[in-house]
């Protein structure tokens, strides 16, 4: 596969341009920006993230609402120099345009609405909330103040996901018959615990994010299926061991996340099975595509080939970016991650977690 026919494709093109253009058109006068919440697991990352990305984001400082939770990220290096906003001083500036929602899961609805009520634009990260209805008040909010919402599924601006994701939803594989994803990792024992009372499942905590992709590929299931087992039912409630399947009328997608599985990173991964061929992206991070076609087709050969994509300079840069450029009023880089969709995804989580 030469790199002319391979730039011919569809979301490599579009992967080539969604930064370019866009943001070097993009005001001088970057976001003014604060981080809530620290105790998200994306959290440190998202706040190294936005005060690297200075073209797009002004910083104006971290709030942790719980204050033993914020005695400790002070020890954190990620939070080395950071100012550290009282709950008052944030919410009386006037100058903050959007939050970045880095808290835990009990409490991010409650905080992306507040947010929201604050006339900021939001990025809250994964999942929405507990209920649908909780993602129904923050559509709805953001639709009444004109601002944007975005979802914090870290795989959506992750090169080798959308190439799968576009290739597939431009027929390069035929009709899909089936997905296959699998997310893990090992959790520590005192962690388990809250992780039973605040998440329930694996799949709520990690398989959400591959259950994401599935729903671009082929839309909402017509019905989900859960299975889910206790690993160590003497030791705590946490179902650790979870299967979501994702039924339609030609096709199954089947996403499996365990957490209790010993060097489970390098073994995530994502494949797409259709008519006429197959994507296989393993491992996930820092993303290697394998694409196996009958015949040439979109500019590639038939037969098993190895999809070179763009560097990843950082998980969280892309989605962060957009989400600038979206304030700023340019569309989405990714059209088909819209409020339909966000509320199709929690729903089948929700179905699949029980």
């Amino acid at each position: 596969m030469n790199r002319r026919a391979f730039l011919r494709t569809s979301s490599l093109a579009a992967l080539a341009t969604a930064a370019g253009p866009r943001l070097a058109a993009a005001p001088a006068a970057p976001l003014r920006v604060v981080q809530v919440g620290t105790t998200h697991s994306h959290a440190p990352a998202k706040w190294t993230t936005i005060n690297r990305l200075t073209a797009d984001f002004a910083v104006a400082g971290i709030w942790e609402p719980d204050p033993a939770e914020r005695a400790k990220s002070r020890t954190r290096p990620e939070y080395a120099g950071a100012r550290w906003l009282e709950e008052r001083e944030l919410f009386s500036d006037r100058t903050i345009q959007a939050a970045v929602v880095e808290t835990e899961l009990p409490d991010l609805h409650a905080t992306g609405r507040r947010c929201l009520e604050a006339d900021w634009h939001v990025h809250l990260d994964k999942p929405p909330g507990r209920d649908l209805a909780g993602l129904t008040e923050l559509q709805r909010l953001a639709v009444q103040g004109k601002r944007v919402f975005q979802h914090g599924y870290m795989y959506r601006y992750h090169p080798a996901i959308r190439f799968a994701v576009e290739q597939a939803r431009a027929g390069l594989l035929g009709k899909i018959l089936a997905i296959h994803g699998d997310i893990g990792s090992e959790m520590a024992a005192d962690r388990r615990p809250w992780l039973a009372e605040a998440y329930g499942s694996s799949m709520m905590l990690l398989g959400c994010h591959l259950v994401d992709v599935a729903v671009a590929i082929l839309g909402e299931p017509q019905a989900v299926k859960g299975h889910r087992r206790r690993s160590f039912p003497k030791r705590d409630n946490y179902y650790d061991n979870s299967t979501a399947v994702l039924e339609y009328p030609e096709a199954l997608a089947i996403i499996r996340s365990l957490n209790f599985e010993v060097g489970g990173g390098p073994r995530r991964q994502f494949a797409v099975f259709g008519e006429t061929g197959s994507i296989e992206v393993r491992p996930l991070e820092p993303g290697q595509v394998r694409l196996t076609l009958k015949q040439a087709a979109g500019g590639f050969a038939a037969g098993a080939q190895e999809a070179k994509l763009p560097a990843v300079a950082g998980r969280y840069d892309e989605q962060l970016q957009d989400f600038a450029a979206m304030v700023r009023g340019s569309p989405s880089s990714i059209s088909y991650y819209t409020p339909a969709h966000d509320l199709a995804v929690h729903r089948a989580v929700l179905a699949a977690t029980g």
